[in-house]
């Protein structure tokens, strides 16, 4: 095959690393290495305690992302840690509805006008009002019945009626919680007119 190309391979004998100081160290070095029985520290470490070094950097590093992020002011205004997002969905799944008003996006008049889909951000409730996510939870007459049953429930266990970390801890809070929160999406794109 070398004979097709033109080539012509040499073998030629190199002396071995005797008497070069750098490689008899080296040779040395590795022949110790290779007989000793000693195990290197960083072997006695269990592949779980780096793990979980790693970990606790990687939450360290993402707590400090949600926290410095400019997007995300609603739904830190709700879950003001990555601690609480992970005690809110062990209590509960994703959902559209819990979304939407966790964000902030959704079918109100304040998140539309800002895409220009609506001409104002005033909820039809008065007409002078912001129609915030937070205007319906504690304001609009429309959703006063549910509104008033979820509050009543969190006075009757002490809980403050819109703060996710206190509703959760309570099944009936939470419930009345989800109820209301309901009721505003389902009826939200009639009560604007955008259906």
């Amino acid at each position: 095959m070398l004979d097709n190309h033109s080539l012509s391979v040499n073998f030629i004998w190199v002396k071995a690393h005797t008497g070069i100081a750098g490689n008899e160290a080296a040779d040395l070095a590795a022949k110790a290495a290779a007989t000793s029985h000693n195990v290197p520290i960083l072997i006695k470490f269990p592949i779980s305690f780096v793990r979980k070094l790693a970990q606790q950097d990687s939450k360290v590093a993402s707590e400090q992302f949600y926290q410095d992020n400019m997007k995300g002011e609603i739904t830190r205004k709700w879950l003001p840690t990555l601690t609480h997002i992970q005690e809110l969905y062990q209590v509960t799944k994703h959902s559209f509805t819990l979304t939407q008003i966790l964000t902030g996006h959704g079918y109100h008049k304040e998140y539309l006008h800002r895409f220009k889909i609506v001409e104002n951000n005033t909820c039809p409730c008065d007409d002078t009002a912001v129609q915030s996510i937070f205007h319906l939870l504690n304001d609009c007459p429309k959703f006063q019945a549910t509104r008033l049953t979820h509050t009543t429930t969190c006075a009757n266990f002490k809980v403050q009626p819109f703060s996710i970390e206190e509703i959760i801890k309570k099944e009936s809070t939470f419930e009345t919680f989800l109820h209301h929160i309901n009721s505003i999406i389902k009826s939200l794109k009639k009560f604007n007119g955008t259906e």
